[in-house]
């Protein structure tokens, strides 16, 4: 990946979109450790 971009010559709308793709993967990780966390917690 190249190196950013200085954030005035991104487009608000391509600096949205980037920004809600790293809060979905953000949440959809934490999501996955949570899962792992509590069956392994369960098996105990």
């Amino acid at each position: 990946m190249s190196t950013l971009p200085l954030i005035g010559s991104m487009s608000t709308l391509h600096l949205v979109f980037t920004l809600l793709i790293a809060v979905v993967a953000v949440t959809v990780t934490w999501f996955a450790g949570y899962v792992v966390y509590r069956l392994l917690k369960q098996n105990r």
